[in-house]
């Protein structure tokens, strides 16, 4: 049973670790929101920040084995993306 649970952790990992980040981001994306007096350098970070996890996305996942984790990746990316047009909708 233990290798199965590795087997899935190893499918959903970094996966699991971009949607994190992507939260953590989409956080500080509504602080900067909320508080006009934050800086447009900030917003420009958080941006930055969107684009390197996208980024990363895209090469752990460029030589995917199995559809499954392709698909997977594909739908972190797209959710990154999402977050991207919507901070730069503020710049």
């Amino acid at each position: 049973m233990s290798e199965i649970n590795d087997e899935a952790n190893t499918d959903i990992e970094p996966a699991f670790v971009a949607q994190r980040y992507i939260n953590l981001l989409a956080e500080s994306e509504r602080n900067i929101s909320e508080d006009s007096t934050i800086p447009e350098t900030f917003a420009e970070e958080v941006r930055s920040r969107l684009a390197e996890a996208r980024d990363f996305l895209k090469l752990e996942f460029r030589n995917c084995e199995t559809h499954k984790r392709t698909k997977l990746a594909r739908q972190v990316i797209d959710q990154l993306n999402l977050e991207i047009n919507h901070l730069n909708s503020f710049a």
